[in-house]
C-alpha cells in the first residue's frame, strides 16, 4: 500500500504522452494537411483534416490487438474472504455469471461503501467535466482570446504541459509518500489539495492579459492535475475489495471518460456566454461552478476513508498483493 502510488505515478506516464505530444504532432498534422484537397470515396466526403484520424485510428486498432496477447498476472495472495463479495457459486447461472463479469459485485461494492466512494467519483465526474472538456477547447481558447496559429499552440503548449506533468508525476507520488507517514488518509488529503490548487490555476488561465501567461497558467494547472491524479487512484485501489480492483477501477475510469465528453465549456458557451469570441468566460464559468464543488466532494471523502482505512488496519487486512 506504501508504494502503489508510484504504480499509478507511472501509469500516468501513457496518458501524460498523449496529452502532450499528441497536441504538438497534432498542430503539426493540421499544418501539413491543410493544402490538401477534399477526397470523395464511396460517396463519402474526407476533408483534409479528417486523414488525421485515419492516421491515429489505424494504429490504434492495430495496437488494440495485441492487447489480447498479454496474460493475467498470477496473485500472490490468495481472496479475501470480504462479506461484501460473494462471488457466484459453480452452479450458479450463466445470467448471474455475466452479471459479475459486467461488474454487478464491483457495484455492489461501491454502494456498500458510498460513503467513500460516492464523493470521490462525484468529485472525479466534476473535474474530468471541466479539465477535458478545457483540453479539448485549448486550441479554440488560445486561437479566439490570443489569435494563436495550431501550430504555434502545438510549439508551445505541447512542451510546457509535457514538463509539468512529468513535474506532476514527482510531485504527487512523493507528496503523497510523505504525508501518508502523518495521516492515514494521505490518498485523499493529497486529493483535495492539489484539487484546491487545479481550481486556482483553471480560474485564472483565462483571466491572462496574454497567451504566454495564459499557457504558464494552464501547465501549472496540469501540473497539479496529473499529482492529484496520483492518490485519487490509489485511494479506489486501496480500499476496493482485492477480487474486483479492476472492475472497480474500470468504473472510476469510465465516469473519467463519460463525464469528461460531455463537454460543459461548449455548453456553458453556446447556451449561456453566446458569444464565440468570449470563450475565455465560459471557461471561468465552468471552472468556477464545477471545480469548487469537486474540491469539497474531496473533502467530505477524507474522514469516511480515513475510518475505513484505519478499520482495514485494525483488522489486518492485507491490501495491496
Amino acid at each position: 500500500p506504501q508504494k502503489i502510488t508510484r504504480a499509478f505515478a507511472l501509469l500516468q506516464l501513457g496518458f501524460i504522452g498523449g496529452t502532450t505530444l499528441g497536441i504538438y504532432f497534432g498542430g503539426k498534422m493540421i499544418a501539413y494537411v491543410s493544402s490538401w484537397p477534399d477526397t470523395i470515396w464511396m460517396g463519402l466526403t474526407i476533408h483534409n483534416w479528417q486523414w488525421i484520424f485515419f492516421a491515429i485510428g489505424i494504429p490504434g486498432m492495430l495496437i488494440g490487438v495485441l492487447f489480447l496477447m498479454i496474460k493475467e498476472p498470477i496473485r500472490r495472495l490468495p481472496a479475501l474472504d470480504d462479506p461484501i463479495f460473494t462471488p457466484p457459486s459453480r452452479g450458479a447461472s450463466l445470467g448471474r455469471r455475466l452479471l459479475t463479469l459486467i461488474g454487478l459485485d464491483a457495484v455492489r461494492a461501491i454502494h456498500a461503501k458510498g460513503s467513500v466512494y460516492y464523493p470521490l467519483f462525484i468529485g472525479l465526474a466534476l473535474s474530468a467535466t471541466q479539465s477535458l472538456g478545457l483540453a479539448f477547447w485549448q486550441a479554440p481558447f488560445m486561437i479566439r482570446t490570443y489569435g494563436w496559429s495550431e501550430e504555434k499552440i502545438g510549439e508551445v503548449l505541447a512542451p510546457s504541459l509535457f514538463i509539468a506533468a512529468l513535474v506532476g508525476i514527482l510531485i504527487g507520488g512523493f507528496f503523497v509518500e510523505w504525508l501518508a507517514k502523518r495521516y492515514a488518509d494521505a490518498n485523499v488529503r493529497a486529493s483535495l489539495i492539489f484539487f484546491a490548487c487545479v481550481t486556482v490555476c483553471s480560474i485564472a488561465a483565462p483571466l491572462m492579459p496574454t497567451g504566454g501567461l495564459a499557457v504558464a497558467a494552464i501547465s501549472f494547472g496540469y501540473v497539479f492535475g496529473i499529482a492529484g491524479a496520483v492518490p485519487q487512484n490509489a485511494a479506489i485501489q486501496r480500499i476496493a475489495p482485492q477480487q474486483m480492483r479492476g472492475q472497480v477501477t474500470a468504473i472510476y475510469l469510465f465516469m473519467f471518460s463519460f463525464f469528461g465528453a460531455m463537454g460543459s465549456i461548449g455548453f456553458v458557451a453556446q447556451r449561456i456566454v453566446g458569444d464565440p469570441e468570449k470563450l475565455w468566460l465560459a471557461v471561468v464559468i465552468t471552472a468556477g461552478v464545477l471545480l469548487p464543488t469537486a474540491t469539497y466532494c474531496m473533502y467530505k471523502a477524507m474522514k469516511p476513508y480515513r475510518e475505513e482505512i484505519e478499520h482495514m488496519e485494525a483488522n489486518n487486512v492485507m491490501t495491496n498483493p
